[in-house]
């Protein structure tokens, strides 16, 4: 492990095996269906690793990086060789996803590939054949990690494809792990190309883009910082000094962020347990003068703090919405379903004044009532010529 890995965690997985990068390590081995058709090893210096179900094809597990105290999923998957066999694992990965809500890595050798682009040589892929596996991704929600190395992980003679894979969902993604899968040559002895998956590298000088928050215009200084730095005098033309005061006003609003409003949420939560220790102890004085004062500056504190919290995460989930409804992704389709329920109508009111939920009568009773009015509307219109 070189200078760049020491503080993460790095996966390795082959096609008889999945394992966590490691030496001397604390072996687990699982008997699968009375078949051991995958070993886990874990580095109990680096990770705790807890196996959570086991099943014919997949060893579903949770992993805490010693390192950097964070919890995620990992599954090892060494799927069977027929597309029927095949089945039980993408339900099982399915049925798994419902009750996942941690960052979810999955790999190993799924034994099928995903797109017709990849299998080189050989009998042409056919939609039956990654069809089961691509409900299966779009269901859950999981995609390929960032990777490099070689893009055909099995060969067989002169026939190549890509049957090793190392995917995340959703939650991984907005998590923003840093992380890569690295496909390394198969060697003279397998025919699998081992994956490596270096997890919380740590990247130096990696500077976080500027992010303006909705939530900082409605703190009492903020038109006080802003007016500040654009009264400066600035030369040059009026593009340039626009574009020299916002410069300069970001690293101002930055450290003005992060003076008021940084870990908003852990402070809403700790000025809002204030509020209720001070209201209890009113309760015992409610006569105390000092305690009603201490009391409403307590409660406005907790009421900006927890109004801010609000404007932050409506602003992120507005962002994400921004971001992802026009893509076709697990989000995108789930907003459609949302959409389609939310338009349903399930009940029209008849014109003699009876309710119907029947789908054939509730259609009807609309084509009645749009051609009762343009009807209407026409010969409303033909009166006006005539006249």
């Amino acid at each position: 492990m070189n200078d760049a890995t020491k503080s993460g965690v790095d996966w390795a997985s082959t096609t008889i095996g999945l394992t966590p990068k490691a030496t001397n390590n604390e072996k687990l081995k699982v008997k699968l269906e009375e078949q051991k058709r995958v070993v886990a090893i874990k580095e109990k210096k680096k990770v705790d690793l807890e196996v959570l179900e086991t099943k014919s094809q997949a060893i579903h597990c949770s992993a805490t990086c010693k390192v950097s105290s964070l919890t995620f999923l990992v599954s090892f998957v060494y799927a069977f060789h027929t597309i029927v066999s095949r089945r039980p694992l993408w339900n099982n990965i399915m049925e798994y996803e419902s009750d996942c809500s941690f960052p979810w890595l999955i790999m190993g050798d799924f034994n099928n590939v995903l797109n017709f682009d990849e299998k080189c040589n050989g009998a042409d892929v056919t939609s039956y054949e990654v069809k089961d596996f691509e409900n299966c991704c779009l269901n859950v929600g999981i995609t390929d990690m960032r990777s490099i190395g070689c893009f055909y992980t099995w060969r067989n003679g002169t026939k190549w494809s890509k049957l090793d894979r190392a995917m995340v969902n959703d939650v991984w993604i907005q998590a923003d792990f840093n992380s890569i899968a690295d496909f390394l040559p198969s060697g003279c002895i397998f025919d699998h190309s081992p994956c490596i998956v270096s997890l919380f590298e740590h990247e130096e000088n990696k500077r976080k883009p500027f992010r303006f928050f909705n939530m900082s215009s409605n703190h009492e200084n903020f038109h006080d910082v802003v007016q500040n730095y654009w009264e400066k005098e600035i030369r040059g033309t009026k593009q340039f000094i626009l574009c020299k005061k916002l410069h300069s006003l970001k690293g101002e609003l930055r450290k003005f962020n992060e003076k008021h409003f940084s870990h908003i949420s852990s402070r809403a939560k700790t000025a809002t347990s204030v509020l209720k220790t001070v209201q209890l102890e009113l309760q015992g004085d409610p006569l105390s003068i000092e305690l009603q004062g201490k009391v409403a500056s307590t409660r406005k504190i907790a009421m900006d703090l927890c109004e801010a919290k609000m404007n932050f995460y409506y602003q992120r989930a507005k962002r994400e919405y921004l971001k992802n409804n026009d893509k076709c992704t697990k989000f995108f389709h789930s907003m459609v379903k949302r959409n389609t329920k939310r338009n349903f109508i399930a009940t029209v009111s008849k014109g003699d004044g009876t309710y119907t939920s029947s789908l054939q009568e509730v259609a009807n009773e609309f084509l009645h009532f749009y051609s009762d009015l343009l009807e209407k509307s026409v010969q409303g219109k033909l009166l006006m010529l005539t006249s």
